[in-house]
């Protein structure tokens, strides 16, 4: 019973570990510096559904 313990509270420490970076930025969506540099028709129709951001 102890090795479990062990065991359990290991894996909560790699998982606690593993999730330090909460920022998951949105990559559906074109990025305001590259729509000004070099906008794409793509890129157009993409801030059209939804607003840009930086």
């Amino acid at each position: 019973m102890n090795a479990t313990r062990w065991l359990a509270f290991g894996f909560g420490i790699v998982a606690l570990a593993a999730c330090k970076d909460l920022d998951v930025p949105n990559l559906n969506s074109p990025g305001l510096q590259d729509f000004e540099n070099n906008p794409t028709r793509s890129q157009v129709l993409s801030s059209r559904r939804s607003p840009v951001r930086d």
